[in-house]
């Protein structure tokens, strides 16, 4: 029977001495345990607890550094982003803007509409969009028109890269070459099958078999002759013929033609010039009185919907006479001459259908796919952009048109300073702002550093400043301001001056706030409860003599004692500061 007795040694001690009594050294030099009888025995096992402390704590640790990296970079893609994004002052309420000038800059790339990475500066892929600013048009529903004529006629944009090509290099190929081609050094382009062109024929004469490597420029070709064209010439697009039997409402949205015979137009808003239109009840604003009068406008979006047609934003409302019209069908290319042409309004106030110069805000202004001018998708964004929002108009198709954004209270205090001249005056606490013109006298007085009008004296004598000459003053007073750097060149000030009319196509606070919270929060929870669990790891997990880690609370206080040759099992009521006992024969 064994017995245990208290003899003032560690049950620690006691175990390092029973212990070394049972190792012996390898013939490799190592030292391997023993039992009584000369027998190896197996390590004990790592304890489960040992494992699942390790793993915590490695996970903690991980948490950590990828929570200091995402704050980081969090930094400079939501939180400075959205920190200027509220401190900007653009209208919340979007405007209308439509492509007028797109490139692709090659040689320097001082300005890009959108960047695929905003860790760094616009490189490669630099797109350069101007847009013109203006406000939302009339959103009308035509009533009661006939099922019959109620047509879309499709005529897409025409890109050069998709014509066949031919290899005149190559045998025979273009043995058979028949219409306009575009030539470069025996690789020709059939245009024929796209365009319609306008051309004449007085160039020299190129056998396509024999002479292949002097096919370069612009050819008309029968089959193995070629004859070059010299001078300019125009080419229209290939479209399907629009129907003119039975319609008197052509409605132009995009590359498409929206045509019906209706009876009548209803109108539910009301423009406004360059301010804010008003939603109006349905207002009737032309009616079919007669056989000869046809409606034409051009419209964001359209949709045909039974014997009606909604159309959203439209503007540019005209009246044509039918008789100009062919009798039977007509192409886009006469289509848009007549609409370009057209002289009568729909609506001579100028509320309903209105021209596009009435609502016009900026005539030129640079496009921004955001804020910073920059995505950080990788993804191919800018790309998509370009297509979407990059159509000029050319080619007589209908240009890239999308809701913008702009700052109206920054762009107002600009004119002003831009127009006028200040005058400070100390006894009515006003600014008086006299025109720039020297033999103008038109002034306007302001309080609150011109944010506030107060009263205006005189009119102009002249015609109003354009917004190009404007963004001109404005970058020349800036650089003025910047000369006194006398190491920095003129033309890099110039480059580097921000336009202060400048839109962007994307801009919603509601999002922005939401990516801000989502942003500071999640790694901000998860840098802190990971802080906090490996605060609680180190004050609750001891290691023992075999360099296990354990965990002080989790057996609630109580060491378990194993005796080694009965299997029995006691626990020290003590706990585990308490003098452990020896065990003795």
């Amino acid at each position: 029977m064994l017995r245990y007795i208290d003899v003032g040694i560690s049950r620690e001690s006691y175990e390092d001495i029973d212990n070394s009594r049972n190792l012996r050294r390898t013939h490799r030099g190592g030292m391997e345990r023993c039992d009584a009888m000369g027998r190896k025995s197996k390590a004990p096992p790592i304890p489960q607890e040992d494992r699942r402390i390790c793993r915590s704590i490695c996970l903690c640790q991980l948490t950590v550094v990828m929570s200091c990296v995402a704050l980081v970079y969090l930094t400079v893609a939501i939180y400075m982003p959205s920190h200027r994004a509220f401190q900007s002052g653009i209208e919340p309420e979007p405007v209308m803007c439509q492509t007028v000038a797109s490139k692709l800059q090659t040689s320097y790339c001082d300005w890009a509409s959108c960047g695929e990475w905003c860790l760094t500066k616009t490189a490669g892929f630099c797109p350069q969009i101007h847009v013109t600013v203006r406000r939302n048009g009339t959103d009308i529903v035509m009533e009661n028109c006939l099922p019959l004529t109620s047509a879309v006629i499709s005529c897409p944009q025409v890109y050069p890269g998709a014509l066949k090509k031919y290899n005149c290099n190559n045998g025979t190929e273009c043995e058979s070459l028949t219409g306009v081609f575009n030539c470069s050094l025996g690789h020709c382009a059939n245009m024929s099958e796209m365009y319609q062109c306008h051309h004449r024929a007085d160039g020299i004469t190129v056998n396509s078999e024999k002479d292949n490597m002097k096919l370069n420029g612009f050819f008309e070709c029968d089959k193995a002759t070629c004859i070059k064209i010299k001078h300019p010439f125009v080419c229209d697009r290939l479209c399907p013929k629009i129907s003119t039997l039975d319609v008197n409402t052509y409605l132009l949205y995009e590359d498409n033609v929206y045509t019906g015979n209706c009876e009548r137009t209803l109108a539910f808003n009301r423009a406004n010039g360059t301010s804010v239109g008003s939603p109006v009840n349905a207002t009737e604003i032309w009616q079919n009185k007669n056989s000869t009068e046809v409606l034409m406008a051009s419209c964001l979006s359209v949709k045909i919907e039974d014997n009606s047609i909604k159309a959203i934003d439209c503007i540019n409302g005209t009246i044509q006479n039918r008789t100009n019209f062919p009798k039977l069908f007509m192409n886009f290319t006469t289509m848009w001459s007549l609409y370009e042409n057209s002289t009568i309004l729909v609506d001579t106030t100028q509320n309903f259908l209105p021209a596009q110069s009435e609502l016009t805000i900026y005539n030129w202004s640079r496009l921004y796919i955001n804020l910073e001018a920059c995505v950080n998708t990788l993804q191919g964004e800018c790309k998509l952009f370009q297509n979407t929002h990059g159509r000029g108009g050319e080619n007589h198709t209908m240009p890239s048109r999308f809701h913008c954004y702009y700052d109206k209270v920054n762009t107002c205090n600009i004119k002003i300073r831009l127009r006028y001249k200040v005058n400070q005056l100390k006894l009515t606490r006003e600014e008086r702002w006299r025109c720039t013109k020297k033999d103008c006298k038109a002034k306007i007085f302001t309080l609150d550093g011109g944010n506030i009008f107060s009263r205006t004296e005189n009119e102009h004598n002249h015609e109003p400043l354009l917004d190009q000459e404007l963004n001109r003053r404005s970058i020349s007073n800036a650089v003025k301001r910047k000369a006194e750097e006398i190491e920095v060149r003129p033309s890099k000030l110039i480059h580097t001056e921000k336009d202060p009319f400048f839109v962007v196509a994307r801009f919603d606070l509601r999002k922005t706030w939401r990516e801000l919270m989502v942003a500071a929060l999640v790694p901000s929870l998860l840098f802190l409860v990971s802080t906090t669990t490996l605060c609680i790891i180190t004050r609750s997990v001891t290691v023992g003599d075999d360099a296990r880690m354990r965990c002080k609370y989790c057996s609630g206080g109580r060491q378990v004692v194993h005796d080694a040759c009965a299997g029995d099992t006691t626990e020290d009521e003590d706990g585990p500061d308490s003098v452990t006992r020896a065990l003795a024969p």
